[in-house]
């Protein structure tokens, strides 16, 4: 019996501390000396680039090539969308920071969706090749930053069909308790898409819009119906929520097997916009572009941009820009995961103060309107102005406006909108075979224009 009880005394304490529960961290990045029981709070899944916890940042997802050397800041991996070949020769990464010092669990999930998004039917052995629960092994500490921070790290595994994904992470096998979900596409290109942009067609917006036409030939692969079962998407800077969906053909040619998409009546146009503003905050160490100033102490680093103005009346400009996306990186030393420190972003936009609110908006900010990126008015100095955490890197952004009583987003409010301006689009066809319980993508064209 002694030595029964010696080894129960032996063993408890570890039980014990084996079941500290880990810190959640709060929002601000500062963690604490001590555990702190994590409360699990179920969340309603929402099938698009979301982040559900304030303490989680800069979610990426994006084709790693490894080839491509990282350091290159004129094509950093992560400028790249998230859309692959069935082939899958360039697997995605999805990389993303929780503030604070520990660790916790966390897996990831696959998800196949339909055409618009709406998770399918089909069962996860249809589309992965193994059981689908992944845990996020590669995970590290910031390095030498003021505010710490726990950056996470996941190679997304193939899917063995084409069409519309997502990946959720999620706490503790409980994927109710979500983190972060973001889109991906895979596509198998059986079809041949002939993309044309120009101009708008329609006078009254020929300045200012821009219209993409297309065709698609069919010829070797036989479509059901393809003027019901054809699903087609076209997109702006691979952008979702200003995506138009669900084109129809104007001419059906079936003896050649040939849809044609050249419309008359602005449902193929997309507002030109303007160049994307841009910032650099890669270094607190000096001021780069478009930076005025820069403070720093033991604590957190402030980076203050230079005031913007009301660009709606100035012109097209040309500027080289990454439309709208974002990549990470310090300045210092090169590094894009785990060297770049969190850094206060103080933005200005002189303009008469409006009835609506006022946001600056963007790829870092998932393309929403965030309650950390509206802007609030001082009427001393006659701007608008807004303080953010953001990660060191190269930003594009611009500034938009949203009218009273609405959540319709104007984009060209202070930024006007103009044919010349570049932009990329991306053309989506989807289609679901007789029979089947999901939808395929089945023809992917990409376009720069001009």
């Amino acid at each position: 019996m002694i030595k029964i009880r010696s080894f129960f005394l032996f063993i408890i304490p570890f039980f014990i501390y084996g079941c500290v529960p880990i810190d959640p961290q709060n929002g601000d990045g500062q963690g604490t000396d001590q555990g702190i029981k994590v409360k699990v709070v179920e969340k309603d899944l929402v099938t698009e680039d979301y982040i559900y916890e304030p303490q989680v940042k800069t979610a990426l997802l994006y084709p790693f090539t490894y080839n491509n050397d990282s350091n290159d800041i004129y094509s950093p991996p992560m400028l790249r969308p998230a859309i692959i070949p069935i082939a899958q020769t360039n697997q995605l990464i999805l990389e993303f920071d929780e503030m604070g010092n520990y660790p916790q669990s966390y897996y990831a999930k696959i998800l196949n969706c339909n055409a618009d998004w709406t998770v399918s039917s089909l069962s996860s052995v249809q589309y992965v090749n193994e059981f689908n629960e992944y845990f996020i092994s590669d995970r590290k500490s910031s390095f030498n930053t003021r505010l710490p921070y726990i950056h996470y790290k996941f190679v997304v595994p193939r899917v063995k069909q084409s069409g519309n994904y997502m990946v959720i992470v999620y706490r503790n096998f409980n994927d109710k308790d979500l983190i972060l979900s973001k889109r991906f596409m895979v596509y198998d290109n059986q079809i041949d898409i002939l993309p044309q942009v120009k101009f708008s067609t329609v006078l009254d917006t020929r300045n200012f819009n821009q219209q993409v036409d297309f065709a698609i030939s069919y010829a070797k692969y036989d479509i059901f119906n393809p003027l019901q079962n054809l699903k087609v998407s076209v997109r702006q800077n691979y952008r979702y929520a200003t995506a138009i969906n669900n084109l129809k053909p104007v001419f059906i040619k079936e003896d050649e097997k040939r849809l044609e998409y050249f419309t008359y009546d602005l449902t193929n146009n997309f507002q030109g916009g303007n160049e994307f503003r841009i910032f650099d905050i890669r270094s607190a160490m000096f001021a780069g572009f478009n930076v005025a100033k820069v403070r720093r102490d033991s604590a957190k680093a402030e980076e203050y941009l230079r005031v913007d103005r009301n660009r709606r009346n100035d012109g097209y400009a040309l500027t080289i820009d990454k439309n709208g996306r974002f990549y990470i990186q310090l300045y210092e030393t090169g590094g894009t995961d785990i060297d770049p420190d969190y850094v206060y972003v103080n933005m200005y936009l002189r303009s008469d103060k409006t009835d609506g609110k006022v946001y600056a908006f963007g790829a870092f900010t998932d393309w929403k309107l965030k309650d950390d990126f509206e802007m609030s008015y001082d009427e001393t100095n006659k701007y608008y102005t807004c303080r953010a955490l953001l990660k060191q890197g190269y930003y594009n952004y611009r500034y938009v406006y949203v009218p009273p009583g609405t959540t319709k987003i104007d984009e060209t409010y202070f930024e006007g909108t103009y044919n010349l301006t570049e932009n990329e689009y991306d053309i989506v066809a989807y289609y679901r075979p007789v029979g089947a319980r999901s939808d395929l993508i089945i023809g992917y064209k990409y376009v720069k224009y001009p």
